[in-house]
């Protein structure tokens, strides 16, 4: 569980985590990685390995599954892989945040959240109503007006 709050604060590009566990299970932790990052490579460790977990932990989203005992060599070279697969796809994404700032008035972000607002404007900006946007002072409330208005068909009106 303290695991998972590191993993919330932090960027990481990798998490390697054992199939047992004494709170929550390998296939928990896996799931509620994947709700917070899904691009995040998971590598599953176990002493207990079944072709079902395997199966299950794949499915779940796991970047590997690896059986104890295993070669140090081998894990190294499994979390390489990962973390190059993983900074393809953040690279991959800073390429269309960029492109996303230049579509959204300059707001910048990357987060899972900041992406769903991007999608929220997206599919707000041009219904023909008016839309109210609420938050605390200083959580940009301008900015996503700015963007809804900028995206909107209503645009050319001001």
């Amino acid at each position: 569980i303290r695991g998972l709050n590191i993993i919330k604060k932090e960027d990481l590009s990798c998490v390697i985590t054992d199939l047992k566990m004494p709170k929550m299970n390998g296939i928990e932790v896996l799931k509620e990685i994947k709700r917070l990052n899904n691009d995040l490579p998971v590598i599953l460790i176990t002493a207990y390995g079944t072709i079902n977990s395997a199966i299950e932990a794949i499915k779940m989203g796991a970047y590997d599954y690896i059986t104890k005992p295993f070669e140090v060599k081998e894990l190294k070279s499994l979390i390489d892989n990962a973390v190059r697969m993983y900074n393809l796809i953040i690279d991959r994404i800073d390429e269309k945040q960029k492109k996303l700032m230049r579509n959204f008035s300059g707001i910048i972000g990357k987060t899972r959240q900041m992406r769903e607002i991007f999608n929220l404007i997206e599919r707000i900006s041009d219904t023909p109503t008016n839309v109210l946007v609420l938050g605390e002072s200083g959580t940009g409330k301008e900015l996503i007006a700015r963007a809804i208005h900028d995206r909107s068909n209503r645009k050319s009106i001001s």
